[in-house]
């Protein structure tokens, strides 16, 4: 995987999910002992219209299994994400 400085958090998250066989049920299903996590939450993220905080983040990309590699490009989408948050608000 490319990092792309225009990738949305949302996009790279869609790309980096199905690299690895998931679906966003699956990952919901992952993510059930963790609060605030459903497909329909997941969904929002993947559209850039939710944005999870730090622990739900990191709580994201352990339970999509990610390599290194793709942990570093979600991380750097998560950091573009904010950037754009700063700058509109």
């Amino acid at each position: 995987m490319e990092p792309k400085q225009n990738k949305t958090l949302g996009e790279t998250l869609l790309e980096v999910r199905t690299q690895n066989g998931k679906t966003q049920v699956g990952l919901a299903a992952a993510l059930s002992h963790f609060v605030g996590f459903s497909q329909g939450r997941i969904s929002r993220l993947e559209r850039g219209l939710w944005t999870p905080d730090a622990g739900q983040f990191e709580q994201l990309i352990a339970a999509l299994e990610c390599t290194e590699q793709q942990a570093r490009e979600l991380r750097q989408a998560a950091s573009i994400n904010a950037q754009r948050r700063a700058n509109v608000a």
